[in-house]
């Protein structure tokens, strides 16, 4: 599907926001994973643990979640629930 650029807001002041067409979101058996193809959303000045991210520009899941893990820095995972876009 088609995306227009998706924007993550990080709350702590000195995060910038990270703004990507290439963001997809994926709920699997209880893991709600945010991940891009070639936007970094992890590492030096980027989203870590326990951060807090407002997703704007989506089609279902424009709210705030909580990062959970890092898994790399093209994805995290979050606590609250996704929906597969």
């Amino acid at each position: 599907m088609a995306q227009t650029s998706t924007t993550l807001i990080a709350t702590k002041a000195h995060i910038t926001s990270i703004t990507g067409t290439d963001i997809s979101f994926t709920a699997t058996a209880g893991v709600y994973t945010i991940k891009s193809t070639s936007t970094v959303l992890t590492g030096s000045g980027k989203l870590a643990v326990g951060d807090l991210i407002t997703v704007t520009g989506t089609s279902s899941n424009n709210s705030t979640f909580t990062v959970s893990t890092v898994v790399s820095t093209l994805e995290i995972t979050v606590s609250e629930v996704v929906t597969t876009e």
